[in-house]
């Protein structure tokens, strides 16, 4: 029990850039939270919505309508994700000394080389998915 107050006291003393305004950590944290699930909420519900058009006589036209909202709904996530990133960069800690730079140095060169790696394997296989010989492209 001791840890989370301890936990929750240092969030409260703790402010960051949260979409261009200074606010408390947890504050930020919370109201992302609760934007990202408002938004998770409206898409579950849009989806349902979504399938069940058809048995609602619905035209294809109106659909398509629908869908775009649905992805317009999913776009508008992506802001909430970059502050998520942001919030997580502002209180990660920070190296001390050479050694702990030298290790973030090393730390973000073998990620970057495992998401490039990532990144080749998932186009890879949506081209052999699409049939398309490996080294080549359209």
């Amino acid at each position: 029990m001791t840890d989370n107050v301890s936990q929750y006291s240092t969030m409260s003393q703790q402010s960051v850039s949260y979409f261009g305004e200074e606010v408390e950590l947890e504050q930020a944290i919370d109201s992302c939270f609760r934007d990202l699930q408002t938004f998770l909420n409206g898409l579950q519900c849009s989806l349902r919505s979504l399938a069940t058009l058809s048995d609602m006589g619905v035209g294809f036209e109106e659909a398509l309508k629908h869908g775009d909202d649905i992805e317009d709904s999913i776009d508008d996530m992506a802001p909430l994700f970059k502050e998520l990133k942001s919030l997580m960069s502002q209180i990660m800690l920070k190296p001390e000394d050479n050694e702990e730079k030298e290790i973030l140095k090393k730390h973000k060169l073998e990620r970057k080389q495992k998401k490039d790696q990532e990144k080749q394997l998932k186009k890879e296989q949506k081209m052999a998915e699409k049939g398309i010989p490996e080294g080549e492209e359209s």
